[in-house]
């Protein structure tokens, strides 16, 4: 039986601190301690401890031979770990709803210290309730009985969070959270309609995350929005709940999206004059920042995340023209799916160096035949600079070739347009986003494979972060930073752009070294890489 508390805390060499507690089969299959990092906090760390020494102490007591970490016990005790307030109860694949929500009523009253719920689906919020209303439980014909007969009266117990208060409820009145936020996605399609669209693709994505706020959080009255409940629904998404029907957990920057989407509810429904409510005094000091799982706490780019040279040169060889300049433009410029598709015909510069002041303040002095795309990244409104490598500006001559083709071409126009000579942004007709560019992608992977060549599968978007991993090869963080117009390159200081220019011309000698690191990639298509001859993209073994 392990100790109550400890007296002595070290913190590990990754800053954590840690404990072991409980019993477990390890891969060999002999009994083994387990190991729980704890955070970086003592505080917190002590309180997680404590936490999994009384559930293990319970564990011991139901199984005193020979007690051992289950799979869903020791599921709970990560979450533990990790700080969650509470902890859920998958729902298997084929588990039915009156047996699952028997199980979370048995592990609630096997471990009273843990605060157990199931998933976040009304039939089984609802049948969890309906057992602890019951008390004991019953067989599964009265257990399916006595819910269709009490569904309505509990539902109205369940929004007032009294499940265990027999006294019927008064029904609350006034308008519902549900409610609001349909209002506001209302308010959503005028403030991002569109001439052309309907709605912004901005604006659609908006709109498809109130409605996963709806399927989330419970209904309730407008009324009882306090600044408790409005805390509470802000560490829902901060603790990152399980994805519905499994157990991965949502992703950190999807939590962040949905604290963001949240957030803004909020301030939407504080200025409508509709709703009578107003957020809290301390709203804006509220927590938001979301959990770090043990498992990311080492997020930096890895081997398995960039193409090796070799497996460029396979797809510069075996690439359509428009699939070569695509990747041309992720290696040269950082270019992703969206600057590929936004790029205009004013934000190229061929054989355009820079002059007079603006080539003393590079530091760089460009040849007379240099060429550079200019723009503002539309993500985040960052300016960027790229010196074009010879063979992305024999693909940027190829697609004003085929630009010309189409109707509407100048300086403001799409550089890039399908065969419909429609944009590759241009959302799809249910809204959503136009995904041709990957696609595209994805088949060249295909005839690669096809030739039995190996290749690391990886979407399109990894040839931006593999063309910021060589620059960065050949410069620095900060340079690496800027080529990938980063909002804040020099992470320690984010009032470098205020007080300095960004060294466009560090970034020109990078892409320089990478050029010259990149022949065998852009050699392996013939000399010429977007001639009638490269239309034959599935080149003979």
């Amino acid at each position: 039986m392990p100790t109550r508390s400890r007296t002595v805390w070290k913190l590990r060499s990754d800053g954590q601190f840690d404990c072991r507690v409980g019993w477990k089969i390890n891969g060999q299959g002999k009994r083994d301690q387990h190991r729980f990092r704890l955070g970086t906090e003592l505080k917190e760390a002590k309180r997680r401890d404590q936490l999994l020494r009384q559930f293990w102490e319970r564990i011991e007591q139901l199984k005193p031979v020979e007690p051992l970490w289950d799979d869903e016990t020791l599921t709970f005790a990560r979450q533990i770990a990790e700080g969650q307030l509470f902890v859920t109860v998958v729902r298997q694949p084929a588990e039915a709803m009156v047996p699952y929500c028997q199980r979370v009523h048995r592990l609630r009253q096997a471990f009273p210290m843990l605060s157990i719920q199931p998933e976040l689906d009304y039939g089984a919020v609802f049948g969890v309730r309906l057992l602890e209303v019951l008390g004991d439980e019953p067989s599964v014909e009265l257990l399916e009985a006595e819910e269709r007969r009490r569904q309505k009266e509990l539902l109205d117990r369940i929004q007032r969070g009294s499940a265990r208060d027999r006294v019927q409820p008064t029904q609350p009145s006034g308008p519902s959270l549900h409610e609001a936020m349909r209002d506001y996605v209302v308010w959503l399609k005028g403030e991002y309609a569109h001439p052309e669209t309907g709605v912004t693709s901005w604006g659609r994505t908006l709109i498809k995350q109130v409605d996963s706020l709806i399927a989330h959080h419970e209904d309730c009255t407008i009324a009882s929005l306090n600044p408790e409940a409005v805390e509470q629904m802000l560490r829902y998404w901060r603790q990152r709940p399980f994805r519905q029907g499994t157990q991965r957990r949502v992703s950190q920057k999807s939590a962040s999206h949905y604290i963001a989407a949240l957030r803004n509810f909020f301030k939407w429904l504080h200025r409508t004059p509709e709703y009578d409510w107003r957020k809290p005094e301390d709203f804006y000091e509220l927590k938001t920042q979301v959990i770090t799982l043990e498992s990311e706490q080492r997020t930096q780019v890895n081997a398995d995340q960039v193409f090796t040279r070799d497996e460029l040169a396979l797809l510069f060889r075996y690439g359509t023209p428009l699939d070569r300049l695509l990747l041309l433009l992720g290696l040269n410029c950082g270019f992703g799916r969206a600057e590929s598709a936004s790029l205009l015909v004013h934000e190229v510069f061929l054989r355009s160096p820079h002059v007079g002041r603006q080539r003393e303040l590079l530091h760089f002095t460009p040849g007379e035949t240099d060429s550079f795309i200019r723009r503002v990244r539309r993500k985040n409104r960052v300016y960027g600079e790229f010196l074009l490598f010879d063979a992305t500006v024999q693909g940027i001559e190829w697609a004003l070739q085929q630009r010309r083709k189409h109707p509407e071409f100048g300086p403001a126009a799409r550089l890039l347009l399908n065969s419909r000579g429609e944009p590759y942004d241009k959302p799809t007709k249910n809204g959503n986003a136009n995904m041709q560019i990957p696609n595209s992608f994805a088949r060249l992977m295909k005839r690669i494979e096809a030739d039995q060549h190996k290749i690391t599968r990886l979407p399109f978007k990894m040839l931006r972060k593999t063309g910021g991993d060589l620059v960065k090869r050949f410069s620095d963080g900060e340079v690496a930073g800027v080529f990938l117009c980063h909002g804040q390159p020099v992470a320690s200081d984010d009032l470098s752009d205020v007080y300095t220019q960004r060294p466009f011309g560090k970034v020109f000698r990078a892409l320089q070294q990478v050029e010259e690191y990149l022949q065998p990639v852009l050699t392996a298509a013939g000399p010429q890489p977007f001639g009638e001859a490269s239309k034959n993209h599935r080149p003979a073994k």
